[in-house]
C-alpha cells in the first residue's frame, strides 16, 4: 500500500534488531547509535535499551569473581547517543510544530470518530486497553462469503505469530528470557493504551516494536518444547503470512 507508517514500522524495528546483536556482541556505542537511529524513527523501539544494557553487562561479565565492570562503561556509551537523538527530534519538533515534545500528533488528520476518542480520553487510556489487548492477540479473520478473509483492522497474534507462545513454555527459564518478557511489557504498554490500533494492517503492526524480544524469549524457551512444535507454529506462521501476502496483493493490486 505504500504507507509511510508501514515503512517506518520496518526501518524501527530492524534498527532494534542490529542494535541488540551489537549489544550480544559487546558493543556498546554501536547499540546506543542505532537505538538513538531509532529515537528518530519510532521512539518506542527505543526502549528496548534496558534488555541491550543487560545483554552489554553479560557480555563483558568479567571471569574473575569479586570484579565488577563499571556502571558507566556500560551506560553511557549506550545512553550518549539516545540523549543526542533526542534533543535533536526535540530541536526539530520545536522548529515543526512548536513544542518539542510534539511529533506532529496534534495536527494530523484523522477521522471524527477517533478525534472523539482523543477528546474524550486522550491519546493514552486504560478505557483503550481491552480494545488493543483484543485486537493485539485474538482478533480473528472474517467469515465474508462462505469464506475467510483477513479483518483490515489487523489480527490477532494467536493466529499470525503462534510461534510467541513459546515464551510462555513452562520450565526453569534463564534471565534471558525473564528480562526479554519484561522489557516486552515495558515496549506494549503505550500501544495497548493508544487510542488508535494501528488502522490497515494483517496483523498487529504495533507488535513489531516488541516482536524482536519476544522472538528471543520464545526461541530460547523453545529448547525446553517438544521438537516439533516450534517447526509446526513457525510453518503455521510462514502459511498465514502468506495467504495475507497474497489477499492484499489481489485486493490493493490494479
Amino acid at each position: 500500500m505504500g504507507g509511510i507508517w508501514l515503512h517506518t514500522q520496518i526501518t524501527a524495528t530492524t534498527l532494534q534488531a542490529f542494535a541488540l546483536l551489537a549489544a550480544a556482541r559487546g558493543r556498546a556505542w554501536t547499540s546506543g547509535v542505532l537505538l538513538s537511529l531509532g529515537v528518530l524513527t519510532r521512539p518506542t523501539v527505543t526502549l528496548a535499551a534496558p534488555f541491550a544494557w543487560w545483554l552489554l553487562g553479560e557480555r563483558t561479565r568479567p571471569a574473575r569473581k569479586g570484579a565488577q565492570i563499571p556502571l558507566g562503561a556500560r551506560l553511557w556509551p549506550l545512553l550518549t547517543p539516545i540523549l543526542a537523538a533526542t534533543m535533536l527530534a526535540g530541536i526539530y519538533n520545536t522548529a515543526r510544530f512548536g513544542s518539542p515534545t510534539d511529533a506532529g500528533y496534534s495536527k494530523q488528520m484523522i477521522s471524527e470518530a477517533l478525534a472523539f476518542r482523543i477528546r474524550e480520553h486522550g491519546q493514552f487510556s486504560v478505557a483503550f486497553l481491552p480494545e488493543n489487548f483484543f485486537g493485539t492477540f485474538l482478533r480473528p479473520p472474517l467469515l465474508t462469503g462462505g469464506r475467510l478473509t483477513p479483518d483490515l483492522r489487523g489480527m490477532g497474534l494467536l493466529l499470525t505469530t503462534p510461534y510467541l507462545l513459546l515464551a510462555f513454555w513452562p520450565g526453569k527459564r534463564p534471565a534471558l528470557e525473564s528480562r526479554a518478557l519484561l522489557n516486552c511489557l515495558v515496549i506494549a504498554l503505550p500501544a495497548l493504551l493508544y487510542y488508535n490500533d494501528g488502522s490497515m494492517q494483517f496483523g498487529n503492526r504495533f507488535a513489531l516494536d516488541w516482536i524482536v524480544l519476544g522472538l528471543i524469549a520464545a526461541t530460547s524457551a523453545a529448547r525446553r518444547a517438544p521438537r516439533w512444535l516450534p517447526w509446526l507454529l513457525t510453518a503455521w506462521g510462514a502459511v498465514v503470512g502468506a495467504w495475507g501476502l497474497q489477499w492484499f496483493r489481489g485486493a490493493f493490486t490494479r
